[in-house]
């Protein structure tokens, strides 16, 4: 131990010499922790000693010491250590205000530290907070720039009252309108703050000046405020008359009198208005890419502003002409070029405007679109430039087709060209997507046959994003295009379909069935061809537990366009009998049990048929009356017929029967007392949502006869509803992020008592079910929560997964939803 020590302290003094070659960084892993404190209690004062030169090279060591502290579990003690031992000497440093490079050294490192280790100083945030908070203030503006950093990188990890504090304080100080320096230097604190901190000024929002562009919500009511502030002054030019460029020349002789005076007194280099015009635009972008919901708004009332500005004279603003860019030689500036002309396409015409009701597009598209297949008709540039011109004219095809005349048939030929090549056949499939659902219905007879074998083929490729993108490409081409398409152009089509329509994906499943659905309504002929084989793998669907969403909407709207169509070999009563099929054979016969889902699936595709066909609706509802009724059917059978009754109810009419009154009260006091004995929860859990969804049909009549036959169990409902509350508050904010993090304490507390509360002991079985069942529901609920982006800001969270994490209990049950995959998404360090 004393030679480690001996090499240490040698390498330390050789700092002082002239000699340079020492490094430190392959010691810091190595030295024991007395060696390593003495490493930075050395280097920490030589960073404030006299001499410059020892104190850059002390701060270089500084920071290769904190770039190589370990953040693994095994050596967090010894990081934790240094870094409180830095912490406490970089704080005394940033009180030198008599130098201000140890005052830049320490607020750079303790920037570096933060960034990389805040969590470790946890214990330190509110003394860093304190001594940050003064350098505001200090004359240097280095100063001030680094001490703003500093305070972004602790915003993160730091409490919700440190953050309130460091706020408030902000916004007080701005109250006391303080020189135009510190002003500026207050409002970029607080963009900053805003920024690495979004989730948490929500609650601040009112008093804040900046647009937090993280909190759309609480932004609302101050967008068109900020908006009219941006266009206003994204003009502001007080230097420069754009409107007077007529009378420059009759002027011209009254200015060269002038010259010699102004040019004494202004310079267009002393012009910085510019800055106030590109803030202007900067905050416009901002406004666009965080409110995607207003952009229908922002084309109206932004877009003719934004076009107006291209007379800007100052570069800084606008950039040059962006045609011109598309022929950069910079792969760079093209790719990006094309997106922007792209984006420009759509803005010139937007779909749903015809051109005499606003910009007129005609005098600008023969530049656009020369600039365009230029880079179209190359073969030897960057694949990214590739993918951007041929998406960049499929929107000029889908919004200025007809006004491209004979050349758009050029075009289509490349697409397909660009189709059949393996590197660009992706953005190509994406393109004929485009192109197909465009509303100005461009000509697509001469590329179309080839294009549908091709897609055809497509459909057997192991490539997903490829099968996914050419399912839509097609239903799109279907939809628009068909009456171009012969029936033999659709067999290489149609013999790919039935191995697609299968549980193992169910999204692709989906956009199949959706497919299918469009080829019933438009060119059943074709269908009938394949509906031997496909329905089998619908019905298999159909019966599937994994059948919900998105894929059995699919399936409804499908088998109403085939009953629809009559061309199918199966009829509506054929159909109705191999939907329910399953359901008449007793699970020890064939070793088959219907999962519960099973019932909810069929019950919609029986209601979806009668829907089609009403005037089958009066026979169906008496067969699933006859079929409630008869004690000697199968339970699964008789708990279908119920719950069928519901939909077919829900979605229309019950064909006037007046017996389906009687059955559902007779329900109450036979099949659901029966049910209730059953031993299965699932069962029990189907009869209570049919007898709800019947309810519904009756309230008046029937809510009583339900109430009266409510057993004991009460508190466990409660728990329940609370549970499902607390989840239908994620879910309705499951596509605002921001919104999640902002609630995240509020859903927190009651998932952890759901999930920690145990059943007395004594309890019945029924209890323990019943909670466990409420345990695994607020475990989804978790693992959705643990998928928001910056989740693991929130200490409730990070606290929250830790315990579930360390819980052998808990642990088992969260692997059990998330499919026994829980090791890394429940990693939060």
């Amino acid at each position: 131990m004393s030679s480690v020590s001996y090499h240490v302290s040698n390498l330390l003094e050789k700092m002082t010499s002239t000699d340079k070659d020492f490094s430190l960084a392959p010691l810091v892993r190595k030295v024991k922790e007395p060696q390593l404190e003495t490493m930075v209690d050395t280097l920490c004062s030589n960073m404030v000693s006299d001499k410059e030169q020892l104190r850059d090279i002390s701060s270089m060591g500084v920071k290769t010491l904190i770039a190589e502290l370990p953040l693994s579990s095994a050596g967090l003690s010894l990081t934790v250590s240094v870094c409180k031992r830095i912490t406490s000497q970089l704080i005394g440093a940033m009180g030198k205000q008599e130098d201000v490079s140890v005052q830049l050294e320490a607020l750079d490192i303790l920037s570096e530290m933060l960034g990389r280790l805040s969590g470790a100083l946890v214990s330190f945030h509110s003394s860093l907070l304190h001594s940050l908070l003064p350098q505001l203030t200090s004359p240097r503006m280095a100063v001030r720039k680094r001490s703003i950093l500093a305070l972004g990188h602790l915003v993160p990890c730091c409490s919700s009252a440190l953050f309130s504090q460091l706020t408030e304080h902000l916004l007080t100080e701005l109250a006391k309108a303080p020189p135009t320096s510190l002003t500026r230097t207050y409002i970029q604190c607080l963009a900053t703050i805003s920024r690495q901190g979004a989730h948490r000024v929500g609650e601040h929002l009112e008093k804040l000046i900046p647009v937090v562009v993280k909190c759309p919500k609480e932004m609302s009511p101050h967008v068109a405020t900020v908006t009219k502030l941006c266009l206003k002054f994204m003009t502001f030019d007080p230097n420069y008359n754009y409107d007077d460029e007529q009378d420059e020349e009759d002027d011209m002789d009254v200015e060269d009198v002038l010259d010699e005076e102004s040019d004494d007194e202004y310079s267009d280099d002393d012009d910085m208005s510019w800055k106030v015009r590109r803030s202007s635009v900067k905050c416009l972008e901002a406004l666009i890419e965080s409110r995607r919901d207003l952009l229908l708004s922002f084309y109206a009332s932004l877009c003719p502003a934004l076009l107006a500005r291209f007379k800007e004279r100052e570069e800084n603003v606008l950039l040059p002409p962006v045609v011109a860019c598309v022929d950069d030689t910079f792969y760079k500036i093209t790719s990006e070029a094309l997106l922007v002309t792209q984006q420009l396409v759509r803005v010139m015409r937007p779909h749903g405007q015809n051109a005499a009701a606003g910009f007129d597009p005609r005098p600008f598209v023969r530049e656009v679109f020369s600039a365009t297949l230029k880079r179209l008709k190359a073969t030897d540039i960057d694949q990214e430039v590739k993918e951007r011109a041929i998406t960049c004219m499929g929107h000029m095809v889908c919004h200025l087709g007809d006004h491209m005349g004979a050349e758009l048939q050029g075009v289509l030929a490349i697409f397909l060209e660009r189709l059949k090549n393996e590197i660009t056949r992706l953005t190509a499939v994406r393109t004929f997507t485009l192109v197909a659902a465009s509303p100005i219905k461009a000509d697509l007879s001469s590329v179309l046959p080839e294009a549908l074998s091709v897609l055809g083929s497509f459909l057997r490729k192991n490539q997903r994003a490829l099968k996914l993108g050419s399912l839509a490409c097609l239903t799109a081409l279907v939809t628009h295009h068909a009456a171009g398409i012969k029936p033999a152009a659709l067999e290489p089509v149609l013999s790919e379909l039935p191995a697609l329509v299968d549980e193992d994906d169910m999204h692709v499943s989906q956009v199949s069935v959706a497919l299918l659905t469009v080829m019933a309504a438009v060119c059943p002929s074709s269908l009938a061809k394949i509906s031997s084989s496909v329905l089998p793998g619908v019905f298999r669907l159909v019966h599937s537990p994994l059948l919900q969403g998105g894929a059995l909407a699919a399936i409804l709207d499908f088998i109403k366009a085939l009953v629809g169509s009559k061309t199918s070999s199966m009829g509506y009563s054929q159909l109705l009998r191999s939907l329910t099929e399953p359901f008449h054979s007793s699970p020890s016969s064939d070793g088959v049990v219907v999962h519960r889902q099973s019932y909810r699936s069929v019950a919609r595709c029986v209601a979806a048929l009668t829907s089609a066909c009403p005037k089958e609706t009066p026979a169906t509802v008496s067969g699933l009356i006859q079929e409630v009724k008869n004690p000697g059917s199968p339970e699964s059978a008789r708990v279908l017929a119920l719950l069928s009754l519901g939909e077919v109810g829900r979605s229309g009419s019950l064909g006037g029967s007046r017996e389906v009154q009687a059955v559902i009260l007779e329900a109450f006091t036979s099949s659901s007392e029966e049910s209730c004995e059953c031993p299965e929860e699932g069962t029990r859990n189907l009869v209570a949502e049919c007898l709800g969804k019947l309810t519904s049909l009756e309230p008046a009549q029937l809510l009583p006869r339900l109430k009266q036959q409510l057993k004991a169990g009460t508190k466990c409902e409660e728990d329940r509803t609370e549970v499902k509350q607390n989840n239908d508050e994620h879910l309705k904010c499951k596509n605002d992020d921001a919104a999640v993090l902002q609630r995240l304490d509020r859903l927190v507390e009651p998932l952890k008592a759901t999930c920690t509360t145990k059943v007395k002991a004594g309890s019945v079985k029924q209890e323990f079910e019943k909670q466990d069942e409420l345990r695994r529901s607020a475990m989804r609920a978790v693992a959705a929560l643990l998928a928001v982006p910056d989740v693991e800001r929130s200490p409730s969270m990070a606290e929250f997964a830790n315990q579930i994490r360390t819980n052998a209990d808990m642990a088992s049950i969260y692997q059990s939803v998330q499919g026994g995959e829980a090791g890394e998404s429940m990693d939060m360090s």
